[in-house]
């Protein structure tokens, strides 16, 4: 009997994150699950049961290596292992650092037929040996799958052939999840009144997000062009910070609601009238596609494709910088309730054409068959 050819995944970690959500639905939607096998290698502790159960349900042979408890020698030794007994056709390493670098190189050295390698943001703090492998791991990648055009172009400039590159865009439930009709708002849960302005934020919060830059922001918007309410949605290291800065300044104490995690994310899309993203590097953040998915238009820093993502649907501002990101979210407050919904009427007529999940996971999966049917 002739063995199905395998493609093997190398991720960090099961935990509740943009590029596990990615992974997840994408791997749902296999064209032909009979016709090869799956595998997923993982090199930190799980860090959610209901992720790791949602891949297993997909009937995925789940391995894990824990990176954290062995010496750099006996990890890199037991990944190498882990590869040659699993021998997939494909190896496909998710996410910059140690899934990148370490999974490359053991396929590599595994004699691996096929490498691929996923970029979800612009590599912001490499470790000294990751960023000195960069450069000969991308020679014996066979093709890079970045969420985004703008970090597909930046692993060009870093000398990778063009024609290596093959962008598959985040996805997202159009249809049910995320539509509209299917949700109602929760301001009442939040003592907010219909007729109140209200600004969401969506996020981890980490360095990356820059929520500082929000809060520096929403003080240097005229009182008069301020919205009724900010509600914050999210948790993380930077917790502390947030809570300070809010605490010190009287109209961010009036005006700003901490909602820590927030399970019901379709609901709180219903309940805002337009999405604020202050990062300062993403790939595709899921929010944005979220919120165009629930008709809300957005306002965000020039990350990643957000020129290109909010023509027409949002208003965006330079990165790091709070004067700038104060006049988008003015100007955004000064439009009519009735050009706010047309903005985010078209943002949604976007995402349904470019990120409805069938669309993309066929990309996706192309992407590897491409090898498998060579």
């Amino acid at each position: 009997m002739t063995k199905k050819p395998k493609i093997l995944f190398i991720m960090a970690a099961f935990q509740v994150g943009g590029a596990e959500k990615q992974w997840a639905q994408y791997l749902s939607l296999p064209p032909d699950k009979d016709r090869y096998e799956l595998e997923i290698i993982t090199l930190m502790p799980s860090r959610s049961e209901s992720v790791r159960q949602s891949f297993l349900d997909l009937g995925i042979t789940l391995t894990h290596i824990d990176n954290p408890s062995m010496s750099k020698g006996k990890f890199l030794w037991e990944l190498y292992r882990a590869i040659r007994r699993s021998n997939p056709s494909i190896i496909h390493t998710v996410l910059d650092g140690s899934t990148g670098s370490w999974g490359r190189l053991m396929g590599w050295l595994a004699r691996v037929p096929y490498i691929m390698h996923s970029d979800r943001g612009i590599p912001a703090h490499s470790s000294s040996i990751h960023a000195t492998l960069r450069p000969y791991l991308s020679k014996i990648t066979t093709r890079f799958t970045p969420n985004a055009y703008a970090l597909g172009d930046w692993i060009v400039s870093n000398g990778v052939p063009k024609e290596k590159i093959h962008v598959i865009p985040n996805v997202t439930d159009v249809n049910v999840r995320f539509h509209p009709e299917n949700h109602h708002s929760i301001r009442k849960q939040w003592g907010i009144q219909d007729n109140e302005l209200v600004v969401g934020f969506l996020a981890a919060f980490r360095e990356e997000k820059r929520i500082d830059i929000l809060l520096d922001a929403l003080t240097k918007v005229p009182k008069e062009d301020r919205p009724d309410w900010v509600v914050l949605g999210g948790d993380g290291d930077k917790m502390p910070m947030v809570k300070e800065a809010i605490a010190a300044d009287p109209w961010l104490s009036k005006h700003c609601k901490l909602l820590g995690l927030v399970e019901d994310t379709p609901s709180f899309y219903a309940s805002i009238d337009y999405l604020v993203l202050t990062s300062e590097h993403e790939g595709t953040p899921n929010v944005v596609l979220e919120a165009q998915s629930m008709e809300k238009p957005i306002v965000s820093t020039l990350v990643s494709d957000m020129a290109m993502m909010l023509e027409n649907c949002g208003i965006t501002a330079e990165i790091n910088d709070p004067a700038s990101v104060g006049e988008a979210m003015a100007q955004m407050n000064r439009l009519s309730k009735q050009e706010r919904q047309a903005l985010g009427q078209y943002g949604r007529e976007r995402v349904v054409k470019r990120h409805e999940l069938h669309n993309a996971a066929e990309m996706f999966w192309q992407a590897h068959l491409d090898f498998l049917e060579s």
